[in-house]
């Protein structure tokens, strides 16, 4: 299988005054094409910090992170951008959704940044909030839709750019338990048709969904197993 995410003796420090804080030590983690990974860790074990990485948000202190084949090491902050950009579809706990803009104009987003042109933007966006059972609901505000309709909104606009990996911030941490399920759901049903999917979760609930759990302590990998 072809790896889309591939960390090798990834360490990350942050200074805190005059100390260094070691967050990551030396973690080593290959995800495949087409895997639902859920990362697990108590607060400060360091899955936050590896969300970041992951996501091209941050960069390691030592260590080699390569995403999607490409090796981020050595990249400038406008190429980490755009490749960020094109292989990493974001949804997060707060959905981030811009309140004055429609759930369209929302979804329409990243593919602005993309230099897509404005009739291409409309047709892949109605398509993927179709998809994602919003079909009725593309003329409607953030304000306007329910939390799982919002986190629905923010599926559709991480999916629009076709990126290699989903990464998903504690997905449902904002949602009852019955919406959380559905939207849990909506991830199997996009890893069936092939989506990567990596989801940072403190619930073992919610990472029961997936099919794979990795568990960090401490900025250790302490354990690897299938569902």
């Amino acid at each position: 299988m072809e790896s889309v995410v591939s960390i090798s003796n990834v360490r990350k420090s942050y200074l805190m005054g005059r100390h260094e804080l070691e967050v990551l030590k030396g973690v080593d983690l290959n995800i495949e094409r087409g895997e639902f990974v859920s990362i697990m860790g108590p607060s400060g074990s360091g899955k936050s910090t590896l969300m970041n990485l992951i996501g091209l948000l941050d960069r390691p202190s030592s260590g080699e992170i390569a995403i999607n084949s490409k090796v981020i090491n050595g990249l400038n902050d406008v190429e980490l951008s755009l490749l960020r950009g094109k292989e990493i579809g974001f949804i997060f706990q707060s959905f981030n959704l811009v309140s004055r803009m429609t759930a369209l104009k929302n979804v329409e987003l990243p593919m602005i940044f993309q230099n897509k042109d404005r009739n291409e933007r409309t047709n892949v966006a109605t398509k993927i909030l179709k998809e994602v059972g919003l079909g009725d609901r593309m003329t409607h505000r953030p304000s306007e839709l329910s939390g799982g309709q919002r986190q629905r909104v923010a599926i559709a606009r991480a999916l629009v750019n076709d990126p290699a990996i989903l990464l998903a911030d504690e997905p449902t941490g904002n949602l009852d338990t019955k919406t959380g399920e559905e939207i849990m759901q909506l991830f199997i049903d996009l890893n069936k048709k092939g989506r990567t999917v990596v989801m940072v979760t403190h619930d073992p609930d919610v990472a029961s969904f997936s099919k794979r759990i990795v568990r960090l302590k401490d900025g250790e990998v302490i354990g690897d197993e299938r569902n």
